[in-house]
């Protein structure tokens, strides 16, 4: 089946009640995706360069998306069993980066799409309980050899297939999703106005203040996100003014009720002001001086 058929039929199930056949589904994506990649042997050993990680993804993209066509109504239809299937999927991608270090790049590269998309997906829907399950996602570094939370993890969003570059990065995960057949056939309402792609941004931004303030600890992460004309910041504020996504967002950042607006705003204060045009001219609450 096609990514789009796949997707059918899984929001058909969920509707008529059956929550374990898409929950099988998204497994049997999940092994088609780790078959693919194993396929794929020693081509991607250390995986870097434009036409290689091209290639590299051409190779993956039809089973990337049908991994993603299966997750997409778990997070919006299936509850919180169906958002656990996505974590334990997401959970199981991320286990591959340590199993070879010599193909660590090309994992952090389908993990991070993964992740980021998958969480684009979930803000998209206002299905923001699922933030902090990605508390429970860690990926250990072959290389360095700790367990980190993934969504903290320098190497999830300064991929080495793109040069370290979290702007290049961003941008490959961004115009995957807006070209892909999934969103303008199945999800239309969120390809008009690019509503995915602000909830995407919006994604790297909040990822980027987890970072900074309750997880790796270094200040200054640097997030694309942040840059595009105040979308996430917008987003993201009218989301702490909601009941459901103020409890989920106190979850997420382990900051108190109370505390939240303030010590978001001190940690986008402190993200680096690399772009005047966009970035330094937004606050994330100017209406609270």
């Amino acid at each position: 089946m096609t990514a789009i058929e796949i997707n059918e039929q899984l929001v058909e199930q969920l509707g008529r009640g059956d929550t374990v056949a898409p929950r099988e589904e998204l497994k049997a994506q999940v092994l088609a995706l780790l078959t693919t990649l194993d396929d794929q042997g020693d081509a991607v050993a250390n995986l870097a360069g434009e036409e290689r990680v091209d290639a590299f993804l051409e190779a993956i993209g039809d089973a990337l998306e049908s991994l993603l066509a299966a997750a997409a109504p778990l997070i919006e239809y299936g509850g919180c069993d169906g958002q656990e299937a996505v974590i334990r999927a997401l959970a199981q991608v991320t286990s591959e980066i340590s199993r070879e270090p010599s193909h660590e790049n090309a994992y952090y590269l389908v993990t991070a799409r993964l992740l980021w998309s998958t969480t684009a997906f979930a803000l998209a829907f206002d299905a923001t309980d699922f933030l902090p399950r990605l508390l429970r996602l860690t990926a250990r570094s072959a290389f360095r050899n700790v367990d980190e939370l993934l969504i903290d993890d320098s190497s999830a969003r300064h991929l080495e297939a793109y040069g370290r570059s979290a702007d290049v990065a961003f941008e490959s995960h961004r115009l995957w999703l807006a070209a892909m057949s999934l969103l303008t056939e199945r999800y239309p309402l969120l390809a008009r106005e690019q509503q995915l792609e602000r909830a995407l941004a919006e994604a790297d931004l909040i990822f980027a203040l987890h970072t900074d303030g309750v997880g790796a600890g270094i200040r200054g992460t640097y997030s694309h996100g942040a840059h595009r004309e105040g979308h996430a910041e917008q987003r993201l504020r009218a989301r702490v003014r909601t009941r459901d996504g103020r409890e989920q967002l106190v979850r997420f950042f382990g900051i108190r009720d109370a505390e939240l607006e303030a010590r978001l705003a001190e940690l986008h204060e402190g993200f680096p002001r690399q772009r005047e045009l966009f970035f330094g001219q937004i606050r994330l609450f100017p209406g609270d001086d």
